[in-house]
């Protein structure tokens, strides 16, 4: 891994990218980059940060279903009133009916 870095610094430096920076600090950089580096937390943050993202997306998308089912919620609900309306005016008409069959006979 140490060789790698210093591939990388020396990679870095010749590209112009931090080149003072390396230039100045080649031997520290390389010390802490091999030092501090850890597979495993860096395997856990990669594993977590894609957990992470798919937790997004998963609430994401639960909002847009919560959404469309909202809606369709609404629409029900008002042909559930419309309809009640409408078996309200088809029991008065039936009342009335009645009345008006029972003052014929």
């Amino acid at each position: 891994m140490e060789e790698a870095v210093k591939s990388a610094v020396a990679e870095c430096i010749t590209e112009g990218i931090l080149a003072d920076f390396l230039s100045k600090n080649r031997a520290e950089v390389i010390r802490v980059s091999v030092l501090e580096y850890n597979e495993e937390l860096h395997l856990k943050n990669v594993y977590q940060d894609g957990y992470d993202d798919c937790a997004a997306q998963k609430d994401a998308i639960i909002l847009e279903k919560d959404a469309v089912i909202a809606e369709k919620d609404n629409a029900l609900a008002k042909k559930d009133l419309a309809l009640a309306e409408l078996n309200d005016k088809i029991s008065k008409l039936e009342a009335l009916l009645a009345d008006l069959t029972s003052k014929d006979n």
